[in-house]
């Protein structure tokens, strides 16, 4: 904030008060330390008085205790306990006033042992005394009492030369904060002084910038006037090049510029097209696109940086009109980003210097001109993923309506099943329910190892189970057992489903049934070996004809009906070999329709397998769209926000919050009309199946459609409502009152909800209290 020059003036004054005012606080301090350091002096007398008083008082009760060991007169007795009384009394005065001190606190114990047992022993005395004169001098000749006065003299003058040290140490202190003090307000008088003499410069400086202030503030104003109206003029849903062109238009217009360009960032090729332009001729040699880094254009934009040139000489742009054909002097190239990515470059000349009010507009206005194409690039884009989604919705409908014929056949051929993630079976078809002698309700939430025959190695189920929790398809044939306790032969494929966060949600499984192929494959297995049994019977049947043979040669000349009957035989012998060889070609026709047939189930799993994919990647590239849709939204809406909060001090914001509103609610109405088109065909098809006119649906089908009847329904009245929020908006909204039947609303819920906790395991339930009304 700019202080005026009275300020300037009062606040200098106010620093020297302060000073003033800093100096009698200092002043104050300092007396008050003085007086301090003089008692702190008084209290270093004190104890050195104290100490004397506890010398005197024991020296006293010496001469007391001796005055009655000569004399025996017990008035010195009465003497010596004043005296021990004293003694106790400075003793205790001395311990109070020295109890900061920690070395004289031990001093003061110890002189205080040493008094007690002064007083001790002067009572060993007297009390001898008053038994024999003799032990009593005795006593005191042994010295015991000497050396313990000499020990509480040396005490006290140890406890004295401490005091006399503090005291010394207190006075250095006293007479250097004096010298301080001197020293500070010497100091302080001279700050004065300066500060007087700046208030004296700032006097003078600021009539000097007084005018410089008035010619600055008006070009923040010329400033701020440009850029609001800027704003204005980028308000609103404009086209891209209408929109260059307004941006263009205006600057040059505002700043007296001769010439100016816009380019914009193509993000396809990387590259920066012309897309505004004010008074721009275009020579033969000149270019409407730049790369990035090429020319002056291209650099501006890979740089971010502004480019400023001055006394051009280059014939590249001219300034022309019907009396004028001219050259700019000065150029200017500005970028423009948007969160830090270039969207364009604008590009003004004139045929006069830039002044910095006028770069400064340039700088201001960049950011407010890369909001506005940045919303423009948006909506473009925006317009173009929903014609891009509603091409993607129309294609889906079609895979759908394939994906349902395929179930249908599907269902008619294959038997289906799904199961969670647990492995617990939440459907069945009917060729399942069929071919297991189990109904619908009895499989329901049961696991598949109800199935199991025991016939299997487990290491077969281990290894299935591992590859569909891996997320992959395990293909193999599983030999099942019916309630009845029948078994029965399935070719299964077992396929894992994964949700949006990578789990797996669902397991389906597709099988058909092979056990005529089986059966098949086993009776010929054993026709097999039949026929090997009748080949080895053969062959010695051949070995024993020949032993005949050889017979009836010898035996030829001798019977001559023998050759007849070898003729026979051999007859017999070669029809043989030909059943044989039939039945051997029968078997190799029947292998290879037993293969034929496994080729064409296993292409048939593939085919749906394939199916699935499809649907599957169809699914997610329908919710990458979604996701795509609702980020670009959310971007737009954060962007239009940020664009609102520029424009907060304009003052023409209620007309755009009035164009924003009739956009909002067109954009309502164009959306109504595309969701509730598709929406219709969808209550069409599933009133129809609901209705179930062919009765080729079970219960759970039926109710299943009702649910998606119901539940597009409430979509439907959703969108109204939608719709209604702009009757609000405009105050032409009625409120109509109805009656809603509870028992309705209750089992609407109910089968809305009833499959969610189904599926999750739980018990869903919904009781009205028997006082509610109808």
């Amino acid at each position: 904030m700019k202080l005026t020059l009275g300020r300037k003036i009062l606040l200098g004054f106010i620093a020297c008060g302060l000073i003033l005012f800093g100096v009698s606080v200092f002043a104050f301090k300092n007396s008050e330390k003085f007086i301090a350091s003089n008692n702190w002096i008084d209290h270093t007398n004190q104890v050195l008085s104290e100490f004397d008083m506890i010398l005197v008082s024991a020296t006293d009760a010496e001469s007391c205790a001796r005055g009655y060991v000569i004399t025996g007169n017990t008035d010195y007795l009465e003497s010596f306990a004043i005296a021990n009384t004293k003694a106790a009394e400075h003793l205790a005065k001395v311990e109070e006033l020295t109890k900061d001190n920690s070395t004289q606190q031990r001093n003061v114990a110890e002189l205080e042992r040493q008094v007690n047992a002064r007083v001790s022993n002067l009572n060993s005395i007297i009390d001898l005394r008053k038994k024999d004169f003799e032990q009593a001098k005795q006593f005191v000749a042994a010295g015991d009492g000497q050396r313990i006065q000499n020990g509480i003299k040396r005490i006290i003058e140890r406890a004295q030369k401490i005091e006399h040290l503090l005291l010394a140490e207190r006075k250095q202190v006293s007479e250097a904060e004096g010298r301080n003090f001197n020293l500070v307000f010497i100091v302080l008088l001279l700050v004065i002084l300066i500060i007087l003499f700046i208030v004296y410069s700032i006097i003078s400086s600021n009539l000097k910038a007084l005018k410089k202030a008035e010619a600055e503030s008006a070009a923040e104003n010329w400033v701020l006037m440009g850029n609001t109206e800027l704003n204005e003029k980028l308000s609103g849903e404009q086209s891209i090049q209408k929109l260059a062109d307004s941006t263009i238009g205006f600057l040059c217009g505002y700043m007296n510029a001769n010439i100016g360009t816009v380019y914009l960032l193509n993000d396809k090729d990387n590259t920066l097209v012309l897309s505004g332009q004010y008074a721009f001729s275009s020579p033969k040699d000149s270019k409407e696109k730049f790369a990035l880094n090429e020319g002056l254009i291209g650099q501006c934009a890979r740089s971010q940086k502004q480019i400023s040139l001055t006394d051009l000489s280059e014939e590249q742009m001219r300034i022309t009109s019907s009396v004028l054909n001219a050259k700019p002097k000065h150029l200017l190239i500005t970028p423009f980003l948007f969160e830090g990515k270039t969207l364009g470059v604008i590009e003004i000349g004139k045929l006069t210097n830039f002044n910095e009010a006028e770069k400064k507009l340039i700088n201001a206005s960049m950011e407010s001109i890369a909001v506005s194409i940045n919303t423009a690039l948006d909506q473009q884009s925006l317009r173009e993923l929903l014609e891009r989604i509603q091409l993607q919705k129309g294609e889906m409908e079609v895979t759908a309506l394939e994906l349902d014929q395929q179930i249908s056949s599907l269902n008619r051929a294959a038997i289906v099943s799904i199961a969670d993630a647990n492995g617990d079976i939440i459907y069945v078809n009917d060729n399942f329910c069929k071919i297991s002698k189990y109904s619908r309700a009895e499989l329901l939430g049961k696991n598949h190892r109800i199935l199991k025959s025991g016939k299997q190695q487990q290491d077969l189920f281990v290894g299935l189970w591992s590859t569909i929790a891996s997320g992959k398809t395990w293909k193999g044939e599983l030999l099942n057992k019916a309630k009845d306790g029948t078994l029965y032969w399935v070719d299964t494929t077992i396929t894992p489903f994964m949700g949006i966060d990578g789990k797996i949600e669902k397991f389906v499984s597709i099988r058909f049934d092979i056990s005529t192929t089986k059966n098949q494959m086993q009776e010929l297995a054993f026709q097999n070996e039949e026929k090997e049994k009748r080949a080895a019977e053969l062959g010695i049947a051949n070995k024993e004809l020949a032993f005949q043979s050889e017979e009836k040669e010898k035996r030829a000349a001798e019977l001559g009906i023998a050759n007849k009957e070898l003729a026979f035989q051999n007859k017999e012998k070669e029809k043989r070999a030909e059943e044989l060889s039939m039945a051997n070609k029968e078997l190799i026709v029947q292998g290879e329709e037993l293969q034929a047939q496994q080729e064409e189930l296993k292409q048939m799993n593939e085919e749906l397998e394939e199916q699935s994919q499809n649907l599957k990647q169809q699914q997610e590239e329908l919710q990458l769209s979604n996701e795509e849709l609702g980020e670009q939204t959310a971007s737009l809406e954060e962007r239009n926000k940020e664009v609102e909060t520029a424009k907060f001090d304009i003052e023409q914001k209620t007309k755009q919050l009035e164009v924003s509103s009739r956009y909002k609610s067109e954009f309502l109405a164009n959306m109504s009309h595309e969701l509730r088109t598709p929406l219709n065909s969808l209550l069409i098809l599933s009133k129809d199946l609901s209705e179930n006119k062919k009765e080729n649906l079970d219960a759970v089908q039926v109710e299943s459609a009702e649910i998606i009847y119901k539940s597009g329904h409430d979509l439907l009245v959703l969108i109204n409502e939608v719709l209604d929020l702009s009757k609000i908006e405009a105050g032409k909204m009625s409120i109509n009152i109805e009656k809603v039947s509870l028992k309705n609303f209750s089992d609407g819920l109910m089968r809305d909800f009833k499959h969610h906790a189904e599926q999750k395991g739980l018990d869903f339930t919904f009781t009205l209290d028997e006082k509610l009304p109808e």
